[in-house]
């Protein structure tokens, strides 16, 4: 399988770099629609939060190589992030496991 290593990590960052730009901004409103605001439009701010929380997520999954439901772990808010950050990460062009940054099959970087 060919690749160039560039591109593999210039496809990361930009995972990455969609991962923070829904992700912390999802996080924020979440949290300000639950805890600040209150009733139906509180809920409604809570929920969009939510949702942009989980679409930044899905690209979070993408850049460690892990499958993109499990930004579903989004419903459970900071606490889904972490268990999120804690699975192993694998590479983004075969699904082999990483080590010391790169893939063990095919050699192509991987998130760090």
């Amino acid at each position: 399988m060919q690749y160039d290593p560039a591109e593999v990590e210039q496809r990361i960052k930009k995972l990455n770099n969609q991962s923070f730009f829904f992700g912390i901004p999802g996080l924020i409103v979440q949290a300000v629609g639950f805890n600040v605001v209150g009733g139906v439009i509180g809920l409604v701010v809570g929920l969009t939060g939510t949702a942009l929380l989980i679409y930044g997520l899905s690209f979070y999954a993408r850049s460690r190589g892990q499958h993109p439901a499990l930004a579903a772990l989004g419903l459970l808010s900071l606490l889904g992030l972490i268990v999120l950050a804690l699975l192993p990460r694998k590479c983004i062009v075969c699904g082999g496991s990483s080590q010391r940054g790169h893939c063990v099959q095919c050699r192509a970087p991987v998130a760090k």
